[in-house]
């Protein structure tokens, strides 16, 4: 958000026009959170591009054949998030884009699957807390851009590494302006 200030201006406006200016998160119900579709989108496009988990485990229930390889039952495996989260042939040509209009009725049919957005994974193994991890995100960002609050980037170097099974950046400096709305 801090590096395509467009995307914030549209989120904001977004919020402005549904909920009102001077409102804040507080006095909002969990409907009105709900209704605000850019800022589903742009939080499942941050989601896509920079998925937090690199890897989950699992266990073939059954013998399993994937492009002609058989898994037998019991084989444990790792699945990597990024490797659909990333993949062109279910997101488009512009999958290095981050677009949260992507989210929109031009999603791919490959990305309409519950299974291509696999952040928090997938089935009966789906993180219990998905739904609380992103209300929580949408209720902070509601009421830091509401409350005047800009995202600024500050220039320098930034990478996201991977030592562990989750995530980090690394180098990403952000500013938040409080000025007027």
């Amino acid at each position: 958000m801090a590096t395509k200030q467009e995307i914030q201006d549209k989120l904001r406006g977004e919020m402005f026009r549904k909920l009102g200016q001077g409102t804040t998160a507080t006095d909002l119900s969990y409907a009105q959170i709900e209704a605000l579709p850019y800022l589903d989108n742009f939080l499942r496009e941050t989601l896509r591009v920079y998925a937090s988990a690199t890897t989950t485990h699992r266990q073939a229930e059954q013998d399993e054949t994937i492009c002609g390889t058989t898994i037998p039952r019991g084989t444990t495996f790792n699945i990597v998030p990024h490797v659909t989260l990333m993949n062109p042939l279910i997101w488009g040509e512009d999958v290095d884009v981050f677009d949260p209009d992507r989210w929109g009725d031009a999603l791919p049919e490959a990305a309409r699957s519950p299974y291509a957005f696999s952040t928090f994974s997938n089935g009966p193994r789906v993180c219990m807390g998905r739904s609380f991890a992103l209300e929580e995100i949408k209720i902070i960002l509601v009421e830091m851009l509401l409350g005047g609050y800009r995202f600024l980037r500050v220039d320098g170097p930034f990478t996201v590494e991977n030592p562990s099974l989750t995530l980090r950046p690394r180098g990403l400096r952000v500013v938040l302006d409080k000025g007027p709305i």
